[in-house]
């Protein structure tokens, strides 16, 4: 792996991990301090207009720091407040829908996780199915989700790879070579849906997503057999 994949990656993990220590409670000052940075870069009614966002997202359980924190972005892009409010009340929507679909979760990282894939393409179906099978680590597995979705992966090919990804890593670490092994196939000439059905395959025959992620352009493992004109890749075939 190379320097630039490794940074990308710890990246990655702290931003999930950031999320989760972001959370609830336990960081009500960090609330107090971004509420005060709303009235700083905000005029008085904008800034009473989010808060009135915010509370009722607070009413419904829904995490409030996203909130906070995707105004004061929008703040520092020069972004008008009238983009803002209705931007911070479809997010606040999004995230409430994500929560309900993964059994009401008050984690910070699972919400914002699933608020994101949902924004992605990822059915509500699938992001209630990947909750439960993931467990801690659904957060990374719903990133990774809606990253097979946004490469054009279709939904149901999506879901099968996570789940063998699933069975087959461990950890959040795991997970994580799901993307980079998609992409490093796509490099190699093949189309999303074919890509992820070759590594599906592969994942099946034991191959690593590691190796896959790793295999010089043009000198995939060899067991990620070629897959026939017309055929389904993840299919067991005669060797070759």
């Amino acid at each position: 792996m190379t320097y630039d994949m490794k940074v990308k990656r710890s990246l990655i993990l702290a931003a999930v991990l950031a999320a989760v220590f972001a959370a609830g409670s336990a960081n009500a000052l960090l609330g107090q301090d971004r509420a005060a940075r709303i009235r700083e870069v905000y005029s008085p009614e904008a800034a009473a207009q989010i808060e009135a966002v915010v509370e009722a997202a607070r009413r419904n359980g829904v995490p409030v720091a996203p909130l906070y924190d995707k105004a004061i972005e929008g703040a520092a892009k020069n972004v008008p407040a009238a983009r803002v409010l209705p931007a911070l009340r479809e997010y606040s929507g999004r995230m409430e829908r994500a929560q309900g679909l993964l059994g009401g979760t008050r984690e910070v990282a699972w919400v914002v996780a699933g608020a994101d894939a949902l924004l992605k393409g990822v059915a509500g179906e699938a992001l209630t199915s990947i909750g439960q099978d993931a467990g801690a680590r659904t957060p990374v597995a719903l990133m990774v989700m809606g990253d097979l979705m946004e490469a054009g992966v279709p939904a149901e090919r999506a879901m099968e790879v996570m789940r063998e990804a699933l069975v087959r890593t461990t950890g959040e670490e795991g997970l994580l070579d799901v993307t980079p092994a998609l992409r490093r196939m796509v490099r190699d000439g093949a189309l999303a849906t074919d890509a992820a059905g070759r590594m599906l395959r592969a994942m099946r025959d034991g191959v690593s997503l590691r190796q896959i992620r790793d295999a010089a352009p043009g000198r995939l493992d060899t067991s990620v057999r070629p897959v026939p004109q017309g055929s389904d890749p993840t299919r067991d075939r005669p060797p070759v």
